[in-house]
């Protein structure tokens, strides 16, 4: 989770129940740490194929802030037009977070965590002939069918 979601949460909801925060979640509810941190937050089920207009008629009244929070390696088009939901929901004054993170394959994993200067599981060109390696798909079959 990035820190600016915890700051903004801080700085604009009431932290006993976090009425005015929106999460837009695929498949990341469960076992995962936003929903833990944001325990009163408004979920909103993500609808594979919904357009903005239908996020936008399910986002509660006096949302102040609105998180995508979808499990699939590429999501830009989660939902449908997702720029003008986006638009509209900054028109309307409200901070949105992690517009932006629609690829979360391994690879682009391991090349964010390169340019935070975190240590990455990626292997040299040139390595140990008897180390052993783990070889990786870039994405699963069902990304692949998500993403068409």
């Amino acid at each position: 989770m990035s820190l600016d979601v915890r700051e903004d949460v801080c700085r604009y909801c009431d932290m006993r129940s976090f009425d005015q925060v929106a999460v837009y979640e695929h498949r990341a509810w469960k076992g995962f740490l936003l929903p833990a941190v944001l325990p009163g937050a408004r979920r909103i089920t993500a609808g594979l194929g919904e357009g903005f207009q239908d996020v936008l008629s399910r986002i509660p009244a006096g949302c102040r802030l609105f998180v995508f929070h979808i499990n699939l390696t590429l999501s830009a088009r989660v939902p449908f037009d997702r720029e003008k939901l986006v638009g509209e929901l900054r028109a309307r004054g409200v901070t949105v977070r992690n517009a932006g993170i629609t690829d979360i394959s391994k690879r682009a994993v391991q090349r964010a965590c390169a340019r935070a200067g975190v240590a990455t599981a990626t292997a040299p060109r040139q390595g140990d002939p008897g180390e052993p390696l783990l070889v990786k798909r870039t994405a699963t079959t069902t990304a692949f069918e998500n993403a068409n």
